[in-house]
């Protein structure tokens, strides 16, 4: 699909959403909308980006599936492409940061869950977008701290509620087990693999101000007592 102008956020959906669900939540906001909360640099790099992505999405998504191991399930697929709104957001950010807008990395993500947390770096294959590997006990971690991670990304809300969310996602990362294996692991696929978490120091790339290295186009496994390892600059959701 290809487009001559800046695609509406519903068009885009209904493109994407054509073979398998998407979830955008509803309503969509408009170019307009996004505009207005996000500016418009943010809005229109969001939505080149988006457009872009949609072009491969259906070739990515379909290799993806084929090649999930026996025993492994995706999660989430409906989340597979990042919201106009979370990526205009995203966008605003590094502006207020720097002059520049970078790609984020993670435009399109995929989550894979392995059978137990000692199959996880079995599991583990190099992806072509953000792909994530989880035990089915960290992927419960992970969807009791989504709205506490959003609650901790939100610039509106009061310091001492962010910080709040962030300790309640410190502490249940903190009843994770660590799979066999997965300390030892330092690379997959000729791809240096380092440690990220809550709790853990994160650190910043200068080149993209101050945005913690979050982007993707490289494998992350995730697991562990508040930390991941992730496989060369780090996974965002």
């Amino acid at each position: 699909m290809q487009y001559d102008e800046l695609p509406e956020p519903a068009d885009l959906h209904a493109a994407l959403s054509a073979r398998h669900p998407l979830a955008w939540g509803n309503p969509i906001p408009s170019h307009a909308e996004l505009e207005a909360s996000y500016g418009s640099q943010a809005t229109t790099a969001s939505l080149r980006m988006l457009a872009k992505a949609a072009d491969r999405e259906p070739f990515i998504t379909s290799a993806l599936l084929i090649s999930v191991p026996p025993g492994s399930v995706t999660h989430q697929l409906e989340c597979r492409v990042k919201s106009p709104f979370s990526l205009a957001r995203k966008l605003g950010n590094q502006l207020r940061a720097t002059t520049a807008v970078v790609d984020p990395g993670d435009v399109l993500r995929f989550t894979i869950v392995a059978e137990s947390p000692d199959d996880l770096v079995l599991t583990a294959r190099l992806a072509v977008a953000e792909l994530q590997f989880h035990s089915p006990q960290s992927i419960g971690v992970k969807t009791a701290t989504t709205l506490l991670y959003n609650i901790e990304r939100d610039r509106d809300r009061p310091a001492r509620e962010r910080e709040a969310a962030r300790a309640e996602c410190v502490n249940l990362s903190e009843t994770l087990a660590m799979p066999r294996g997965l300390p030892e692991l330092r690379s997959i696929g000729g791809v240096v693999v380092d440690e990220r978490g809550y709790g853990l120091p994160r650190r910043v790339d200068e080149s993209r101000g101050a945005e913690p290295l979050d982007s993707t186009h490289r494998l992350g496994i995730r697991d562990g007592p508040s930390r991941q390892r992730s496989a060369n600059e780090g996974i965002d959701r």
